[in-house]
């Protein structure tokens, strides 16, 4: 589903735009008119559940702050977006693909040069056979009910025929009763329904829901463990009755280990029940309150555009506004006032409001196949990135030269060395790959610190180190907000392995 929509400047209306996201939970959402610039960044302009996709962002750079144009498009997070290049000279434009189907995001001027007819007709004649134009065309000579227009309006109108395009919207778009914002495609049969779903804060123009078949998206839904209602007695006695000194007993470092992870895995399975997650992207200010007004404001909507209650649709407008800021404003308050120890959620947040991460692919594979599923793009970029480095050969190896060294004292590691550190770790901090994070240990820490000493004290005396504390979780992330191809990320580190091979 897509929601689009002509905001007439972004920059005050991002709130809203979250709350009405949240509302009628979209997997698309394009914005013609952003009215942005470089000075606003892209983590500014984010919202919960959706990454704004900076590879499809245009700032219109020839009026002042950008003024009068921008585009931008947010996917649903772990919705697989691929950039195309129409080859059209068409400045306000962008071409993507979502599965089978391409999108055209479109904005013309209605102060745009004749010749920018002329390059909307020819991105219409190129379009492929499954593709869909959104956007606001600024054409309000063209009566889509009775098939009349005007001549300046002839070569847009003659490319529609010919590229068997069929123009969805049937109801006016802007407040002075125009349809401007239209929905073009040569697979109307896969549009469903095209509503109109109200306008985002004082935007003359009404937003479009639009649902078309794509195929089914994934939706993520998490199984975790609820903790809150975790049964901490029944674990400190499941582990208390292990004798770990015989279930350690004679073993080396890492099986000591695997051993004792094992055994707070069954703990924590048989005491800490499971819950489903479905994130609904709702930021922390937003209440249920501001969604039952947004609700009345669209309700309200449908009445003003017919005439009646105009008066009551501005003053629901403005009662949305004020909920929206006052909620934020107050959530913001008490977060930098903290009240406790944590600070972590604040910084989370500042952060999620100054820098972006945008999600890994969508990729290509060896064999030219465009890969979106996390496990093939992994396997995609593990054997791209081991194909890169060169194995040296340690057959010859010249001995290394003698130096002075200090031996390590012998170390003493006692239980009550083992609580004390226990002790200091952070409570909110995440578990690692081995799944036994601070909280738990701690909540655990007289059952676990016997076993934990013994596993420690061999590690040291062995020189063994359990492979589970050499691993970690490694993400991939896009640097300067481009999506460097498979291609330039070769290119790039072969470089430098032949500089350091040079320098050696």
């Amino acid at each position: 589903m897509i929601l689009y929509l002509n905001a007439q400047s972004i920059v005050k209306k991002v709130d809203e735009l979250q709350c009405v996201a949240n509302l009628t939970r979209p997997d698309l959402i394009l914005v013609t008119e952003s009215w942005c610039n470089d000075s606003i960044s892209n983590a500014f302009l984010s919202i919960d559940q959706y990454e704004l996709q900076p590879e499809l962002r245009v700032d219109r750079g020839d009026t002042a702050g950008g003024r009068g144009g921008g585009l931008l498009v947010y996917a649903r997070t772990g919705l697989a977006v691929l950039k195309f290049d129409s080859g059209v000279s068409f400045h306000q434009h962008i071409v993507f693909k979502v599965r089978d189907v391409k999108v055209y995001l479109i904005y013309r001027s209605p102060n745009a040069p004749p010749e920018a007819m002329a390059g909307l007709a020819a991105l219409v004649r190129g379009a492929d056979s499954s593709s869909i134009f959104i956007g606001d065309f600024n054409l309000p000579d063209i009566n889509w009910t009775t098939g009349e227009y005007s001549p300046r309006t002839a070569e847009f109108m003659d490319a529609v025929a010919d590229a068997a395009m069929e123009q969805l919207v049937s109801f006016s778009t802007q407040v002075r009763g125009n349809v401007l914002d239209l929905v073009l495609t040569n697979i109307p049969e896969r549009v469903r329904d095209i509503s109109d779903e109200g306008r985002l804060a004082s935007s003359d123009h009404t937003m479009l829901k639009i649902s078309v078949e794509v195929g089914p998206l994934r939706e993520v839904v998490k199984e975790v463990r609820n903790w809150r209602r975790a049964d901490w007695d029944g674990m400190r006695r499941q582990l208390a009755a292990t004798d770990w000194r015989r279930e350690l007993r004679g073993k080396p470092a890492d099986r000591m280990w695997e051993a004792f992870k094992n055994k707070v895995h069954g703990a924590v399975r048989r005491f800490v029940p499971t819950r489903k997650v479905k994130n609904d992207g709702r930021p922390a200010w937003m209440k249920n309150e501001i969604l039952a007004a947004l609700r009345r404001k669209k309700k309200l909507w449908q009445r003003a555009k017919g005439g009646r209650g105009v008066e009551e649709y501005k003053e629901q407008e403005k009662l949305v506004k004020n909920m929206i800021k006052k909620a934020k404003r107050q959530f913001e308050k008490k977060l930098a006032e903290g009240g406790s120890s944590n600070k972590k959620p604040f910084f989370a947040y500042v952060k999620r409001k100054t820098r972006t991460r945008q999600g890994v692919g969508p990729l290509r594979g060896g064999d030219g196949r465009v890969v979106t599923d996390d496990a093939e793009m992994a396997e995609v970029l593990n054997s791209f990135f081991s194909s890169v480095f060169t194995r040296e050969d340690l057959t010859d190896i010249p001995p290394a030269a003698a130096g002075d060294s200090v031996p390590i004292e012998r170390m003493r590691i006692t239980e009550w060395e083992i609580k004390k550190a226990i002790r200091k770790l952070k409570k909110e901090s995440a578990a690692g790959p081995d799944e036994i994070g601070p909280r738990l240990l701690q909540e655990l820490e007289g059952a676990a610190a016997t076993a934990l000493t013994m596993i420690f004290r061999e590690s040291v005396e062995s020189g063994v180190v359990p492979e589970d504390w050499r691993r970690a979780n490694v993400t991939p992330i896009f640097k300067k907000e481009q999506k460097w191809t498979l291609e330039i990320i070769g290119r790039y580190l072969s470089h430098r392995y032949a500089a350091n091979c040079s320098r050696d």
